[in-house]
């Protein structure tokens, strides 16, 4: 369906759905993290799978933003994990979202690798180490395409979250200049 979809769209996704792949799949939730070598084979096949149905998104001509760890969940994304590149979703989609800025952020360090991951290292598919800082690179169109290495948060806008819950987008966004103007004088 995704040629018929014209809108902007914020795609993220795990490149291994735990939900999808445990309760509407057949991998077994018993084996969660040691996993056969039959299951780690369908995982790394659904994790190819995954990453050519994002590879449209993933152009840098498309106006969709695109956060795509490699991690075994489904709605555990939070603001502070998993991170790509020192990023995490939800700054990903404020860059995206707020100041238009190209978001394509893709783990490409192999199947469950992502270090800010639960699961990291903690099974035998694990590499135990996220990609590299130079790869990072290559894959972040974000806030002028370097990793952030600052240990502040580079949008401190968004810890106004919770405020934004049942408000409009218009009223959001009213909200994050007013915070934005806050922060600066």
């Amino acid at each position: 369906s995704w040629p018929y979809v014209s809108s902007r769209a914020f795609v993220s996704e795990a490149q291994s759905d735990k939900v999808v792949l445990t309760a509407h799949d057949w991998v077994p939730a018993s084996q969660d993290p040691d996993w056969s070598p039959h299951v780690l084979r369908y995982l790394s096949q659904w994790q190819v799978n995954m990453s050519a149905a994002l590879a449209p998104l993933m152009d840098p001509a498309s106006p969709h933003g695109v956060f795509n760890p490699a991690c075994f969940l489904h709605t555990g994304f939070s603001a502070h994990a998993p991170l790509i590149a020192n990023h995490s979703y939800l700054e990903a989609f404020g860059e995206w979202y707020f100041r238009g800025t190209p978001v394509k952020l893709q783990d490409r360090c192999g199947l469950l690798c992502n270090p800010t991951c639960a699961h990291s290292g903690s099974h035998p598919a694990s590499t135990g180490a996220a990609a590299a800082p130079s790869e990072a690179a290559a894959l972040l169109s974000l806030a002028g395409g370097e990793p952030r290495t600052d240990p502040e948060p580079p949008m401190p806008h968004l810890a106004c979250r919770p405020r934004l819950l049942g408000r409009s987008m218009k009223a959001a966004g009213h909200d994050l200049a007013q915070s934005r103007r806050a922060n600066t004088s």
